[in-house]
């Protein structure tokens, strides 16, 4: 079952990371 549980991370990291990420580009842009 770690397939799933690195799926479940990665997709986690990605949903939380995409807002964090874009967020931080802004900031940089500025």
């Amino acid at each position: 079952m770690v397939e799933a549980w690195t799926a479940l991370v990665v997709a986690v990291l990605l949903f939380v990371g995409a807002p964090l990420a874009g967020v931080f580009a802004a900031r940089w842009a500025y």
